[in-house]
């Protein structure tokens, strides 16, 4: 839990940010791993969001991901002077899968999503 609160400070730190909003969407307020999340910054320049559900752990480089619990996934998206990329995690029986995107276009997650 600790690393995925530093990969995702550090995401938003290196983001160009001027205001943040950040809610819970909360399907079961007892069970932390079922609760959806999703952090927004938007500015004159672009937006960032990430959407995410469920534990999440990095590699001890954190910059990969270990594992996703069952039913979780990870969304980011950041979109700036009209260009857009973004990420989709999700779990399954295999572990995760991950698609990435430029634009709407799908790219080769291996070569390019793992690299953003």
């Amino acid at each position: 839990m600790n690393k995925l609160i530093y990969v995702l400070t550090a995401i938003f730190l290196t983001a160009n940010i001027e205001s943040i909003a950040a809610r819970d969407i909360e399907s079961d307020p007892q069970n932390w791993e079922k609760r959806e999340h999703h952090y927004r910054s938007k500015d004159s320049f672009g937006s960032f969001e990430i959407y995410y559900k469920g534990k999440i752990v990095v590699n001890d480089d954190d910059k990969s991901i270990k594992s996703i619990s069952p039913g979780g996934y990870l969304n980011i998206s950041k979109a700036s002077f009209g260009n857009e990329r973004r990420l989709e995690i999700v779990a399954d029986a295999n572990g995760f899968t991950g698609k990435y995107f430029e634009g709407k276009k799908e790219v080769d997650f291996k070569n390019n999503g793992e690299k953003w």
